[in-house]
């Protein structure tokens, strides 16, 4: 679990390297002032730690609300991770389906979804509230695709890719689908049935990019 944590966080701070000077970002906002006086990524993510899961998510949508964007919120998603154990797949998915939060505050948890997948199964219920938020066309486009991905890698996950990447409207969700699809395990004569379909009936759009 150790390995896998240190693993989760490697990969979160290494998009941090255009932020080298992180309290410019993060001082921006008077919510934020007390991070200005900071001078390291170290001493940062020492007081990052001590918040709590619900005063990291608040802070990273102040950053997505200012329109900082993603790469700014990478060190409160890796004091995030450090708690992975503290934040619940029913949580984090609270938060996706929230009207208050900005999509990248929302992009950034489902994400974490993700990672915590990879130590922790996800129930069968909670599986099928994650297939539901994915399989909405009425939610954002992106945030559909972090939940999928989300969803652990099995037969049933390959059914619900084929199903989206054949008949999804949103040629987005339908393209990354596919693209999923093929490299998941026992996906790759599901993808390429979908992929002949594809072609056999001349669709234009971004599925025929996976399809080729």
């Amino acid at each position: 679990m150790k390995n896998v944590r240190k693993r989760v966080k490697g990969l979160l701070v290494v998009l941090c390297a255009a932020l080298l000077s992180a309290s410019i970002a993060l001082s921006a906002d008077r919510a934020l002032q007390k991070y200005a006086s900071i001078e390291t990524e170290e001493e940062l993510m020492d007081k990052l730690r001590k918040l709590s899961v619900e005063e990291l998510v608040s802070e990273m949508d102040i950053l997505a609300i200012n329109g900082h964007g993603m790469q700014s919120m990478i060190y409160h998603a890796a004091a995030l991770s450090d708690k992975i154990d503290e934040v619940e797949y029913v949580e984090i998915l609270g938060y996706a389906e929230s009207s208050k939060l900005h999509n990248d505050t929302k992009a950034v948890l489902l994400q974490l979804a993700r990672e915590k997948g990879r130590i922790e199964a996800i129930s069968q219920t909670l599986r099928l509230k994650y297939e539901s938020f994915a399989k909405n066309t009425k939610n954002d486009g992106a945030l559909r695709v972090y939940a999928l991905l989300a969803l652990p890698e099995n037969d049933n996950t390959n059914q619900i890719l084929e199903g989206i990447a054949a008949n999804d409207p949103n040629e987005y969700v339908a393209y990354q689908a596919l693209h999923y699809l093929r490299s998941a395990t026992n996906g790759q004569d599901m993808a390429y049935g979908v992929a002949n379909e594809i072609l056999s009936i001349g669709v234009k759009d971004e599925r025929m990019l996976a399809a080729i």
